[in-house]
C-alpha cells in the first residue's frame, strides 16, 4: 500500500481503533447492487515538481468510510461495500483548475 512517511498516513483514537488513512493508491469500491467505482489520486501543482499526488484520504466512522480524493469526499457503508487498495499504471489528472495557461497536460 502506497503510505507517505512524509505525512501522518494512519491515524488512532485513544484506543487504538483506525480512524484515518492516506494512501496514493487506487482505491476500488463495490456496492452489494454491483456497482463500482474507482478513484485515483489527484495532481497539484507542485513546489519542488512540476505535480505533486494528492493523497486519498479514507475516514473511518463505525459502519462507514468517507473517502476524500482531494475534491470530493464520497461516504460508504461498510456493510453494503467491499473495498480494495491497490497500486497500479493509471492516468492522473490534474486539479489545478486554470489549464487556459498552463501547457503541464498537452
Amino acid at each position: 500500500m502506497g503510505i507517505d512517511a512524509d505525512k501522518n498516513s494512519l491515524s488512532f483514537d485513544r484506543t487504538g481503533r483506525l480512524t484515518s488513512l492516506a494512501t496514493f493508491d487506487l482505491i476500488m469500491v463495490r456496492k452489494s447492487n454491483g456497482e463500482k467505482k474507482v478513484i485515483f489520486p489527484k495532481l497539484k501543482p507542485g513546489l519542488m515538481e512540476e505535480y505533486e499526488k494528492v493523497p486519498i484520504k479514507l475516514l473511518f466512522g463505525e459502519d462507514s468510510v468517507a473517502i476524500d480524493d482531494g475534491t470530493r469526499a464520497t461516504d460508504y457503508r461498510v456493510s453494503e461495500c467491499t473495498f480494495k487498495i491497490t497500486g497500479g499504471n493509471y492516468t492522473e489528472a490534474t486539479i489545478c483548475g486554470d489549464c487556459s495557461k498552463c501547457k503541464g497536460c498537452m
